[in-house]
């Protein structure tokens, strides 16, 4: 399995619509939600071998490159799911290249897969009671093995 491969025409056209989505979806959500929360559930090594970004990147200049940036004062909380280890670190060096993080936005890189992960054990939300929240997750409906109604069924159950 490669760590880092060429991006595809329709990779392209997605990471279009997650950016154009964000940039709508965060000033909105942050109005009412006191914790935003992104799950990348197959969060790759965050580059494509001809330099461009891959989604978590993305998802976190959508924020760190936002014209109302000052405005959006939620607690941001980044949860990126990787099966690959070196897709893994990877991923962590083109964080680390982002710089220092604002004191809001918190990001957790998991080594291992969504269903097995996030959807047993919602990080972001563990041991932690502070409402409301609002949760974007962006996965690959094809490699999940759990049904749609399990995913969301366990999001909101969790306190």
């Amino acid at each position: 399995m490669e760590t880092v491969w060429p991006i595809e025409g329709h990779t392209k056209a997605k990471h279009r619509i997650l950016r154009g989505y964000l940039d709508a979806w965060l000033p909105i959500m942050s109005q009412h939600n006191g914790r935003l929360v992104y799950v990348d559930g197959f969060a790759g090594p965050g580059i494509y071998a001809g330099g461009e970004p891959g989604s978590p990147i993305i998802a976190l200049k959508a924020f760190l490159e936002h014209k109302y940036r000052e405005r959006i004062a939620s607690e941001l909380v980044y949860v990126f799911i990787e099966e690959n280890k070196e897709r893994v670190e990877s991923l962590r060096e083109e964080v680390r290249k982002l710089g220092e993080l604002p004191p809001n936005v918190k990001i957790e890189i998991d080594f291992g897969t969504y269903e097995g992960d996030f959807r047993s054990d919602p990080r972001p939300t563990r041991g932690r009671r502070q409402e409301p929240r609002a949760y974007f997750c962006l996965r690959r409906s094809i490699r999940i093995r759990a049904s749609e109604h399990e995913v969301v069924r366990a999001i909101p159950s969790v306190q």
